[in-house]
Protein backbone atom coordinates (compact mmCIF):
# COMPACT_ATOMS: atom_id res chain seq x y z
CA UNK A 1 0.00 0.00 0.00
CA UNK A 2 1.04 3.18 -0.91
CA UNK A 3 1.26 6.12 1.44
CA UNK A 4 1.18 9.57 0.88
CA UNK A 5 1.18 12.86 2.61
CA UNK A 6 -2.66 13.45 1.95
CA UNK A 7 -3.57 9.78 3.24
CA UNK A 8 -4.05 6.13 2.52
CA UNK A 9 -4.54 5.76 -1.76
CA UNK A 10 -5.13 1.98 -2.80
CA UNK A 11 -2.33 0.65 -5.36
CA UNK A 12 -3.06 0.61 -8.95
CA UNK A 13 -3.64 -2.76 -8.92
CA UNK A 14 -6.81 -2.15 -7.18
CA UNK A 15 -8.16 0.50 -9.90
CA UNK A 16 -10.82 -1.84 -11.53
CA UNK A 17 -13.59 -0.17 -11.09
CA UNK A 18 -14.45 -1.61 -7.36
CA UNK A 19 -13.20 1.03 -4.99
CA UNK A 20 -15.09 2.94 -3.02
CA UNK A 21 -15.18 5.91 -0.44
CA UNK A 22 -14.34 3.13 2.75
CA UNK A 23 -10.91 2.50 1.30
CA UNK A 24 -10.03 6.22 1.85
CA UNK A 25 -8.69 7.42 5.05
CA UNK A 26 -9.48 11.07 4.08
CA UNK A 27 -11.07 12.81 1.25
CA UNK A 28 -7.79 14.05 -0.09
CA UNK A 29 -6.39 11.06 -0.90
CA UNK A 30 -10.40 9.57 -2.27
CA UNK A 31 -9.40 13.45 -4.64
CA UNK A 32 -6.02 12.23 -5.85
CA UNK A 33 -7.09 9.05 -6.96
CA UNK A 34 -10.04 10.42 -8.86
CA UNK A 35 -7.85 13.10 -10.71
CA UNK A 36 -5.51 10.24 -11.74
CA UNK A 37 -8.58 8.08 -12.93
CA UNK A 38 -10.64 11.31 -14.51
CA UNK A 39 -12.70 8.89 -16.16
CA UNK A 40 -14.42 7.54 -12.25
CA UNK A 41 -14.61 3.72 -12.84
CA UNK A 42 -15.12 4.00 -9.01
CA UNK A 43 -18.24 6.36 -9.41
CA UNK A 44 -16.69 8.45 -6.29
CA UNK A 45 -17.88 11.38 -7.48
CA UNK A 46 -21.79 11.56 -7.73
CA UNK A 47 -22.07 15.38 -9.59
CA UNK A 48 -19.38 17.87 -10.17
CA UNK A 49 -16.01 16.56 -9.55
CA UNK A 50 -15.41 16.29 -6.65
CA UNK A 51 -14.95 13.00 -4.36
CA UNK A 52 -15.88 11.45 -1.57
CA UNK A 53 -17.12 14.63 0.17
CA UNK A 54 -18.51 12.80 2.93
CA UNK A 55 -14.96 11.44 4.60
CA UNK A 56 -12.80 13.57 7.07
CA UNK A 57 -10.24 16.03 6.10
CA UNK A 58 -7.44 16.61 4.58
CA UNK A 59 -9.52 17.41 2.13
CA UNK A 60 -8.72 18.52 -1.69
CA UNK A 61 -11.96 19.78 -3.24
CA UNK A 62 -10.95 21.21 -6.21
CA UNK A 63 -13.17 19.35 -9.38
CA UNK A 64 -11.53 17.70 -11.73
CA UNK A 65 -11.54 19.00 -14.95
CA UNK A 66 -11.48 17.14 -18.71
CA UNK A 67 -7.79 15.82 -19.57
CA UNK A 68 -5.31 18.45 -21.14
CA UNK A 69 -5.18 18.31 -24.60
CA UNK A 70 -2.35 17.04 -25.92
CA UNK A 71 -0.77 20.32 -27.71
CA UNK A 72 -0.13 19.96 -31.61
CA UNK A 73 2.69 21.73 -33.19
CA UNK A 74 1.94 24.95 -34.76
CA UNK A 75 1.36 24.81 -38.57
CA UNK A 76 4.34 26.72 -40.58
CA UNK A 77 2.92 30.36 -41.79
CA UNK A 78 2.89 30.97 -45.20
CA UNK A 79 3.37 34.43 -46.32
CA UNK A 80 0.65 36.37 -46.77
CA UNK A 81 0.22 38.33 -50.19
CA UNK A 82 0.00 41.71 -50.72
CA UNK A 83 -3.80 42.18 -50.69
CA UNK A 84 -5.22 43.65 -54.02
CA UNK A 85 -7.87 46.66 -53.48
CA UNK A 86 -11.26 45.08 -51.89
CA UNK A 87 -13.33 47.49 -54.43
CA UNK A 88 -13.08 48.12 -57.55
CA UNK A 89 -13.52 51.76 -57.03
CA UNK A 90 -10.12 51.92 -55.19
CA UNK A 91 -8.15 50.93 -58.25
CA UNK A 92 -10.44 53.15 -60.47
CA UNK A 93 -8.82 56.56 -58.32
CA UNK A 94 -5.86 55.67 -59.03
CA UNK A 95 -3.44 58.87 -58.82
CA UNK A 96 -6.12 60.13 -56.47
CA UNK A 97 -6.98 57.48 -53.89
CA UNK A 98 -4.54 59.15 -51.34
CA UNK A 99 -5.87 62.49 -51.58
CA UNK A 100 -9.33 61.55 -51.05
CA UNK A 101 -11.94 62.42 -48.55
CA UNK A 102 -15.00 60.62 -50.17
CA UNK A 103 -16.83 60.51 -53.65
CA UNK A 104 -20.61 60.83 -53.96
CA UNK A 105 -22.50 59.18 -56.95
CA UNK A 106 -26.37 59.37 -57.20
CA UNK A 107 -28.62 56.42 -58.65
CA UNK A 108 -31.17 59.02 -60.71
CA UNK A 109 -33.68 56.62 -61.15
CA UNK A 110 -34.17 56.27 -57.09
CA UNK A 111 -32.28 59.92 -56.37
CA UNK A 112 -30.22 57.70 -53.55
CA UNK A 113 -27.03 59.39 -52.51
CA UNK A 114 -23.86 56.54 -52.58
CA UNK A 115 -20.49 57.29 -51.33
CA UNK A 116 -17.03 55.74 -50.83
CA UNK A 117 -14.89 57.19 -48.00
CA UNK A 118 -11.46 56.11 -47.71
CA UNK A 119 -10.74 53.82 -44.54
CA UNK A 120 -14.24 52.97 -43.63
CA UNK A 121 -15.56 49.40 -43.60
CA UNK A 122 -16.35 47.50 -46.82
CA UNK A 123 -19.66 46.92 -45.24
CA UNK A 124 -20.58 50.74 -44.96
CA UNK A 125 -19.67 51.59 -48.61
CA UNK A 126 -22.44 52.17 -50.77
CA UNK A 127 -20.71 53.66 -53.88
CA UNK A 128 -18.38 50.71 -54.80
CA UNK A 129 -16.99 51.49 -58.41
CA UNK A 130 -17.60 54.16 -61.01
CA UNK A 131 -19.66 53.45 -63.83
CA UNK A 132 -19.51 54.51 -67.78
CA UNK A 133 -22.26 57.60 -67.99
CA UNK A 134 -21.80 58.40 -64.59
CA UNK A 135 -21.30 62.03 -62.87
CA UNK A 136 -19.22 61.72 -59.61
CA UNK A 137 -18.80 64.24 -56.79
CA UNK A 138 -15.11 63.93 -54.95
CA UNK A 139 -13.60 65.96 -52.28
CA UNK A 140 -9.99 66.32 -52.48
CA UNK A 141 -7.29 67.02 -49.40
CA UNK A 142 -4.67 68.15 -52.52
CA UNK A 143 -4.25 68.29 -55.74
CA UNK A 144 -3.81 65.10 -57.80
CA UNK A 145 -4.01 63.43 -61.47
CA UNK A 146 -6.40 60.83 -61.70
CA UNK A 147 -5.02 58.00 -63.84
CA UNK A 148 -7.09 55.59 -66.01
CA UNK A 149 -5.38 53.98 -68.96
CA UNK A 150 -4.08 56.49 -71.99
CA UNK A 151 -6.92 59.51 -69.93
CA UNK A 152 -6.35 61.47 -67.12
CA UNK A 153 -7.73 64.19 -64.98
CA UNK A 154 -6.55 67.42 -62.82
CA UNK A 155 -8.60 67.26 -59.82
CA UNK A 156 -8.10 70.09 -56.96
CA UNK A 157 -8.37 70.38 -53.30
CA UNK A 158 -11.87 70.88 -51.96
CA UNK A 159 -14.77 69.45 -54.00
CA UNK A 160 -14.33 68.24 -57.46
CA UNK A 161 -17.26 66.93 -60.39
CA UNK A 162 -16.19 64.93 -63.22
CA UNK A 163 -17.72 62.12 -65.59
CA UNK A 164 -16.56 58.09 -66.11
CA UNK A 165 -14.90 56.86 -67.86
CA UNK A 166 -11.55 59.82 -67.47
CA UNK A 167 -11.28 61.52 -70.65
CA UNK A 168 -9.74 64.66 -71.69
CA UNK A 169 -11.66 68.07 -71.27
CA UNK A 170 -12.97 68.05 -75.46
CA UNK A 171 -15.86 70.17 -76.75
CA UNK A 172 -18.21 69.63 -79.49
CA UNK A 173 -21.85 71.14 -80.29
CA UNK A 174 -23.64 73.55 -77.97
CA UNK A 175 -25.98 72.41 -74.93
CA UNK A 176 -28.80 72.92 -76.91
CA UNK A 177 -27.70 70.49 -79.33
CA UNK A 178 -27.03 67.79 -76.54
CA UNK A 179 -29.76 68.11 -75.09
CA UNK A 180 -32.02 68.23 -77.64
CA UNK A 181 -34.12 65.09 -77.16
CA UNK A 182 -35.15 66.37 -73.29
CA UNK A 183 -34.83 70.16 -73.88
CA UNK A 184 -38.57 70.15 -73.15
CA UNK A 185 -37.80 68.13 -69.70
CA UNK A 186 -34.91 70.03 -68.33
CA UNK A 187 -35.25 73.12 -66.01
CA UNK A 188 -32.29 73.80 -65.42
CA UNK A 189 -28.73 72.14 -65.84
CA UNK A 190 -25.02 72.67 -63.70
CA UNK A 191 -21.52 72.15 -64.59
CA UNK A 192 -18.53 73.52 -62.41
CA UNK A 193 -15.01 74.65 -62.89
CA UNK A 194 -13.21 72.48 -60.54
CA UNK A 195 -10.12 74.65 -60.36
CA UNK A 196 -12.29 77.70 -59.53
CA UNK A 197 -15.28 76.41 -57.84
CA UNK A 198 -17.46 78.42 -59.94
CA UNK A 199 -20.71 76.72 -61.05
CA UNK A 200 -22.01 77.62 -64.68
CA UNK A 201 -25.75 77.26 -65.34
CA UNK A 202 -27.97 76.93 -68.48
CA UNK A 203 -31.75 77.41 -68.17
CA UNK A 204 -34.12 77.41 -71.06
CA UNK A 205 -35.82 80.16 -71.87
CA UNK A 206 -33.60 82.30 -69.82
CA UNK A 207 -32.07 85.32 -71.69
CA UNK A 208 -28.65 84.39 -73.07
CA UNK A 209 -26.28 86.47 -71.71
CA UNK A 210 -27.35 84.48 -67.82
CA UNK A 211 -26.43 81.11 -69.56
CA UNK A 212 -23.37 80.59 -68.52
CA UNK A 213 -23.61 76.68 -68.93
CA UNK A 214 -23.26 77.15 -73.13
CA UNK A 215 -21.92 73.57 -73.35
CA UNK A 216 -21.44 70.09 -72.08
CA UNK A 217 -17.35 69.10 -72.01
CA UNK A 218 -16.01 65.49 -72.61
CA UNK A 219 -15.20 64.08 -69.64
CA UNK A 220 -17.59 66.64 -67.47
CA UNK A 221 -19.78 66.00 -64.82
CA UNK A 222 -23.25 67.78 -64.74
CA UNK A 223 -26.52 68.09 -62.51
CA UNK A 224 -30.19 68.20 -64.73
CA UNK A 225 -33.14 68.63 -63.22
CA UNK A 226 -35.76 67.49 -65.47
CA UNK A 227 -39.55 67.69 -65.07
CA UNK A 228 -40.33 64.74 -66.75
CA UNK A 229 -38.42 61.15 -67.43
CA UNK A 230 -36.54 61.53 -71.21
CA UNK A 231 -33.97 59.25 -72.85
CA UNK A 232 -30.67 61.66 -73.62
CA UNK A 233 -28.90 61.06 -76.78
CA UNK A 234 -25.58 62.68 -78.47
CA UNK A 235 -22.83 61.31 -79.87
CA UNK A 236 -21.63 58.37 -77.05
CA UNK A 237 -23.91 59.57 -74.68
CA UNK A 238 -27.61 57.42 -74.30
CA UNK A 239 -29.17 57.23 -70.96
CA UNK A 240 -32.57 58.10 -69.33
CA UNK A 241 -32.75 61.25 -67.73
CA UNK A 242 -35.62 60.77 -64.78
CA UNK A 243 -37.69 63.47 -62.84
CA UNK A 244 -36.26 65.21 -60.75
CA UNK A 245 -32.25 65.73 -60.04
CA UNK A 246 -29.40 63.65 -62.46
CA UNK A 247 -25.82 63.53 -62.04
CA UNK A 248 -24.07 62.45 -65.25
CA UNK A 249 -21.03 62.15 -67.19
CA UNK A 250 -20.67 63.59 -70.70
CA UNK A 251 -18.66 61.20 -73.15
Amino acid sequence: MLITQLGTQPSEADHRGDVNCTDFSTQAAAQAHLRAHPTDPDELDTDHGVACESLPCLCNNVPIGPPTPTPTPAATATPTPTPSPSLEIEGQLEGCFEATNIVYGHNNQTEQWLAFEPGAPDFLQTLTELVAGGGYLINLETTCQMSAGASSLSLYPGWNIFGWPLAEPTSGGDIEEHLEFCLSSVNIANGMNNQTKVWATYEPGAPDFLQTLGEFVRGGGYFINASSDCHLAFGNNHFNIYTGWNLFGWR
